[in-house]
């Protein structure tokens, strides 16, 4: 027969090992938690560098293609944060043999699926038949790891 002190040491070995797996599990959750976060920043950055100025630049080459909305042509195309601060800047030239209007347009940023991440706001004034300006907006925002963007009238 068992004593009384045999029993109470098999029951302390069993709290123990009950205690030692659940911490076991609970490390393993954690961890598991953790890589899934990695994962996720590395997939994040799959868009964008740090230049040696500590600006975020976007190197979609999705994003940075020449492209013709609304009969402006859009090219030199870069999306830069710096301090959590956006700016779009580009090159617009009106490929039309009519003088553009000015309009306001909304720069809608979107992911490698298509969905819409932003939009930021851009007016591009008034345009002579083949003239070209530079434009840029910002957003306080960073919006850097997008893909790509379409030029959408407001």
């Amino acid at each position: 027969m068992e004593s009384e002190q045999m029993r109470r040491d098999k029951k302390r070995f069993m709290i123990a090992t009950i205690v030692i797996t659940i911490f076991i599990i609970v490390i393993a959750i954690i961890n598991t938690n953790n890589n899934k976060e990695n994962y996720y920043q590395v997939d994040k950055t799959e868009n964008t560098k740090i230049n040696d100025e500590g600006k975020k630049i976007n190197t979609s080459n999705k994003l940075k293609e020449s492209r013709e909305s609304n009969g402006l042509y859009i090219d030199k195309i870069q999306l830069i944060n710096v301090l959590n601060k956006t700016t779009f800047t580009a090159n617009i030239t009106n490929k039309t043999t009519l003088t553009s209007e000015g309009k306001l347009y909304d720069i809608v940023f979107v992911d490698k699926d298509g969905k819409q991440v932003e939009s930021m706001g851009i007016y591009i004034r008034e345009l002579e038949p083949n003239q070209t300006i530079s434009v840029e907006s910002s957003i306080e925002k960073d919006v850097t790891e997008c893909y790509n963007f379409n030029l959408r009238i407001i």
